[in-house]
């Protein structure tokens, strides 16, 4: 087995023991955030969390486009609402790209507590 193979497999349990990590610890009304370093594979870790819950239907939002940019720099409560009525989890993918993103996640916190009940709160992830 060459070293670089190992290194994949290496890769690939710490993956699994993250996403298990995550899963655990996910709770209803909170902000679930994935941070590290670049390129370590947050993004991938993230698209296989969705991947693996396929029951939740998921808004995707990219902070590297202008699209995901303008729709999460907004703090209307009113356009929030709209973004996210129709999913129980969003994703954000380079929140730290988005102006105001902390204001408008919380506002999105509060947003999916009025649509759910709080047994059913969406979760929010960003990386």
């Amino acid at each position: 087995m060459t070293r670089l193979h190992k290194l994949g497999i290496l890769r690939a349990m710490l993956i699994r023991q993250l996403e298990k990590t995550i899963k655990n610890s996910l709770k209803q009304g909170f902000i679930n955030v994935i941070y590290g370093p670049r390129r370590v594979g947050k993004t991938v870790l993230l698209e296989k969390l969705i991947a693996d819950n396929p029951i939740e239907k998921t808004l995707f939002i990219n902070g590297d486009t202008q699209e995901g940019r303008d729709v999460l720099s907004s703090t209307s409560e009113v356009i929030l609402s709209k973004l996210v009525e129709n999913f129980s989890v969003v994703a954000v993918d380079e929140a730290q790209r988005i102006p105001n993103v902390g204001l408008s996640l919380k506002i999105l916190i509060i947003c999916f507590d009025k649509k759910h009940n709080v047994d059913n709160i969406g979760n929010l992830f960003g990386s």
